[in-house]
């Protein structure tokens, strides 16, 4: 799972801070492109998770 650090909108990109950051950077990505990654079936690579696509966890304050 990685994190959206920042949103951008005068470019409609998200920062998006890689989790494995010996192997990836943060890196800037468009809104559409995170969205199409986000629903693409994982590969056969991936064992059990195949075929399985991802999501989104918001995390926020909670209202009473």
């Amino acid at each position: 799972m990685s994190l959206i650090g920042a949103y951008d909108a005068m470019t409609d990109q998200v920062l998006i801070l890689e989790v494995d950051q010996e192997w990836n950077v943060p890196y800037w990505t468009s809104v559409p492109t995170l969205l199409a990654a986000m629903v693409k079936p994982t590969s056969a690579k991936h064992g059990p998770l195949e075929g399985q696509t991802s999501g989104f966890v918001r995390i926020g304050k909670a209202q009473h």
